[in-house]
């Protein structure tokens, strides 16, 4: 490449960039829905048990006069344990038969198998729980806890990634003055009406980039040129009003040019390769 590819000179006046450029997440509206939905489920289903078995660990009555009815301990990839259980006990005071219930969810590296007594509350004793949801309550708070934020937080990005490409149409469709920005292409993948391509602004960044996903029609393909290194990288523009980087198509239609401009920035491509 002869030149770095900022020096590529477009018209000097406002141009107006496609708003179909810029294409929200795949699935946006289901993801959001979708990753919301575990969330809230995920909660319901360990965070009430959670903070039972935190006022037991600290105020709870052990008794040792129970039987299992039902207990069964999953675990999956090696540490992810998930137990399910149903048991029967009778208070120090009392012969009236109790019943509970109490599931768990934490992470363990033992394989072996759990020793377990009943806790209750001598004031309740329909509040109850096994003495492996108390020991495990750190771990189950903070397994839950990782959980809940990865899901609650996966929906929330999601929802700022549709925000953000609904907000960048807008703002695209006002011409403005362009500057050329380089990507590197992630990812295309070819359907038979059209290509999906992921990209990044090129940058010495490693992480936290800018992924940007768009769409190209099944006549077009994505602008790019071979770097110093070797290596492709796409040719995009930024619109003022946007910090967004648009992957412009190998036949410049994403931008409205005139013919002989259209004409001009190809001759300049052609020295940059």
């Amino acid at each position: 490449m002869s030149q770095p590819i900022a020096s590529l000179q477009w018209p000097p006046r406002p141009i107006e960039i496609d708003p179909a450029s810029v294409s929200r997440p795949r699935l946006a509206y289901f993801s959001i829905v979708f990753l919301l939905l575990l969330a809230v489920l995920l909660t319901a289903w360990q965070a009430p048990g959670i903070w039972r078995d935190v006022q037991l660990k600290n105020n709870g009555t052990v008794t040792d006069e129970f039987r299992i009815t039902k207990g069964q301990c999953n675990t999956r990839n090696l540490v992810f344990t998930d137990c399910d259980t149903k048991f029967q006990f009778v208070t120090a005071d009392s012969d009236r038969i109790y019943s509970g219930e109490a599931s768990f969810m934490f992470l363990d590296w033992s394989s072996g198998d759990y020793e377990v007594d009943v806790i209750y509350d001598a004031d309740n004793p329909s509040r109850s729980t096994l003495s492996l949801g108390t020991d495990k309550i750190l771990n189950r708070s903070l397994t839950w806890g990782a959980f809940a934020i990865l899901l609650y937080g996966s929906s929330i990005l999601m929802l700022w990634l549709t925000v953000r490409s609904h907000r960048d149409k807008q703002k695209l469709a006002a011409p403005s003055p362009l500057k050329t920005v380089a990507v590197e292409v992630q990812n295309m993948a070819k359907r038979r009406k059209f290509t999906l391509v992921n990209y990044t602004l090129k940058s010495e960044r490693k992480y936290f980039k800018h992924n940007i996903v768009t769409k190209f029609n099944a006549d077009q393909e994505p602008l790019l040129l071979r770097g110093p290194d070797g290596k492709p990288f796409g040719v995009a523009v930024t619109h003022q009003a946007t910090t967004t980087p648009v992957l412009l198509d190998t036949g410049l239609t994403r931008l409205n040019l005139t013919d002989a401009e259209r004409q001009e920035i190809w001759r300049q491509l052609a020295h940059m390769q």
